[in-house]
């Protein structure tokens, strides 16, 4: 992140043109935005200007308006240039310090100049109090005065306690609230407000440098009685330090009944930008400017307790958050492992069929004559399923007719309903191996196709002689098994008709017979 680079009026780097004179302390009270920077002020009576070269991305001119604008008239006037081009200007009809003249942003990574031309009449005075613009990473500020506001990540996390948010920065009636910060540079300026809405009673506060005996400064709130706000209020000054990096603590020895310690503005002198180590997948924000700029008091305030606690050394709280974070991600890997090793499981057990076979229950099973007397009251038996895969039996279906003749093409269709009998798997069987493979053609044992009849085939497993009788013959004597239909001529003559096969039938109002099956 970059921080404003401020440059006083006294600088040398400033090249004044015409009948310039310095000024310290004469206008530290004036208004309610607090003294000039450093209470010192560069004016003029008379036409006149100034210009400072620099390499930033923005830029803007801070000055105390005495004379402001009246009507139209504006007096003293001047205009503001950046690299010859002409800028807009800002006027002001109330008089304060720390009011911006003019801003240029958005300027390329090379050097600028701006340049201030003044016109001044009847003895009125232009004054110049600073010169403060964003440094790019490159830039060399190992010299320079920085500024540094409350939305600085570094200031903020150096915030401990309560803190309460407050235009235009921080306040806290804590006394177990401190301030934490680390700094490169010879001296230390805190800038605060007094608000009149808050106690104004005094009290103080401390501050310790690199560990160092505490050094008390005083808080009072009473300059804000008629003014509503006083900013800009310097609390304390560091003496010179060696140039190297310290660490200051500020503590608040008041309570709630007192005049609170706020934080507006750190200004650090021969300080050093953090900006060239931005972390990775942060933005570079620029901070708003130290000075405040309107028309008289502000009034605009926003009252948040963001209760914004730190600490001095984090290091367990890193350490906790990493292992948590660690942790975090080796559960969820344990359970994504465990959720695909049981989805692959379960992929596994559909791709190579149940284990064990399907409920019986679900298979469709038609009803066999137990004997082939034609004529005597038949006795039923139910398919039995098997439990060892076989290959699939053809079968040959005989058409039953009044003469009595061989098979041929059927004379006596099949049921309407369904085909010549074949057992479905049960649906959640179908894309499964083992037990219920898809029938395949086989070669039927006639002679010649021209003789061969209607054929289909038995589910694996069927047995289509009892358990009892022709079995071994059956079995020993043919590759295939063959079944034809019968009728019995005694019971068609005595109107009762027989179906040819044992599918679904619709309700009729006439008595049907079963279908009986010959083994040949």
């Amino acid at each position: 992140m970059s921080r404003w680079v401020l440059v006083d009026d006294t600088d040398s780097s400033i090249t004044y043109t015409g009948p310039w004179f310095s000024d310290v302390g004469s206008l530290d009270s004036f208004g309610n935005f607090g003294p000039p920077y450093l209470s010192t002020l560069h004016g003029i009576k008379a036409p006149g200007a100034f210009s400072y070269a620099f390499k930033g991305s923005r830029v803007l001119i801070t000055s105390t308006i005495q004379f402001p604008t009246v009507g139209d008239v504006t007096n003293p006037s001047w205009q503001c240039v950046v690299d010859g081009q002409l800028i807009d200007s800002i006027t002001y009809t109330t008089g304060e310090n720390r009011l911006r003249l003019c801003e240029k942003d958005d300027l390329d990574d090379s050097s600028h100049t701006i340049t201030v031309r003044v016109d001044v009449s009847n003895n009125h005075t232009f004054w110049l109090d600073y010169i403060q613009y964003l440094p790019f990473p490159d830039t060399p500020i190992d010299t320079a005065a920085l500024s540094i506001d409350t939305t600085d990540p570094e200031a903020l996390l150096g915030l401990m306690g309560s803190w309460t948010q407050k235009y235009p920065g921080y306040y806290t009636q804590r006394n177990d609230a401190s301030f934490h910060f680390q700094f490169s540079g010879v001296s230390l300026i805190w800038l605060g407000f007094y608000d009149n809405g808050l106690p104004m009673d005094a009290t103080t506060g401390s501050y310790s440098i690199d560990g160092q005996a505490p050094v008390s400064f005083p808080l009072n709130g009473i300059a804000a009685k008629d003014t509503g706000v006083q900013y800009n209020q310097v609390f304390f000054q560091t003496p010179k330090l060696e140039a190297k990096t310290h660490t200051i603590e500020v503590l608040y020895q008041g309570d709630a009944t007192k005049a609170p310690l706020s934080l507006f503005v750190l200004q650090i002198q021969n300080g050093t930008s953090p900006s060239t180590t931005t972390a990775p997948g942060q933005s570079s924000v620029s901070g708003s400017t130290s000075s405040i700029s309107g028309t008289g008091s502000a009034t605009h305030t926003t009252t948040l307790d963001v209760g914004i606690k730190s600490s001095k050394d984090n290091t367990p709280t890193l350490v906790g958050g990493i292992l948590g974070g660690i942790g975090l991600l080796l559960v969820i890997g344990i359970l994504a492992l465990f959720i695909l090793r049981k989805r692959r499981r379960r992929n596994d057990m559909r791709g190579t069929g149940p284990t064990e076979d399907p409920p019986t229950a679900e298979i469709i099973q038609p009803f066999l004559l137990n004997d082939n007397h034609v004529g005597s009251p038949p006795t039923l038996s139910p398919l039995r399923p098997s439990h060892q895969p076989v290959a699939p039996v053809p079968y040959i279906i005989h058409h039953s007719s009044n003469s009595g003749s061989s098979p041929t093409q059927s004379n006596n269709p099949l049921s309407p309903v369904r085909p010549a009998y074949y057992v479905i798997p049960p649906r959640r069987y179908a894309n499964m191996q083992g037990s219920y493979p898809i029938p395949e053609p086989t070669t039927p044992p006639f002679a010649s196709n021209s003789a061969r009849p209607e054929q289909a085939v038995l589910p694996i497993g069927f047995d289509p002689l009892p358990a009892t009788k022709h079995a071994a013959s059956s079995v020993q004597s043919a590759s295939a098994l063959t079944l034809s239909y019968a009728s019995s001529s005694n019971q068609e003559q005595a109107g009762l008709p027989r179906d040819v096969d044992s599918g679904l039938r619709f309700p009729t109002a006439d008595s049907m017979l079963p279908p009986g099956y010959t083994v040949l």
